[in-house]
């Protein structure tokens, strides 16, 4: 899994069990202090705004649904993406192995 990994530019990273609500970033950094900071009244109100029928009914229109056009999207259109120039980046102290067997342990 993890030569896969890297040679498509992903990296790995396994979390202690039960951390999640401590060691997801944006849950930590962005949307635990906006929740605290009313976020969810600032959200309602964009909704009352943006959650129109006419909004609805044209992104509904648009994507071929209704009225339905079945020939809207071409094939190219779900092609598979190519290949970016992008390299990974792994720091230095990241353990890079072939072999899975330290992932299969942790599992268990």
């Amino acid at each position: 899994m993890r030569k896969l990994a890297e040679e498509n530019n992903i990296e790995l990273f396994c979390l202690p069990p039960h951390t999640t609500h401590r060691t997801q970033p944006l849950d930590v950094g962005v949307f635990g202090p906006c929740d605290a900071g009313g976020w969810n009244n600032v959200i309602m109100s964009w909704m009352r705004r943006a959650f129109l029928p006419g909004t609805i009914q044209k992104a509904w229109r648009k994507c071929g649904i209704c009225p339905l056009k079945p020939d809207i999207f071409t094939d190219t259109d779900f092609a598979p993406s190519t290949s970016t120039s992008t390299l990974g980046h792994f720091p230095a102290s990241y353990p890079i192995s072939d072999d899975d067997t330290d992932l299969e342990a942790e599992e268990e």
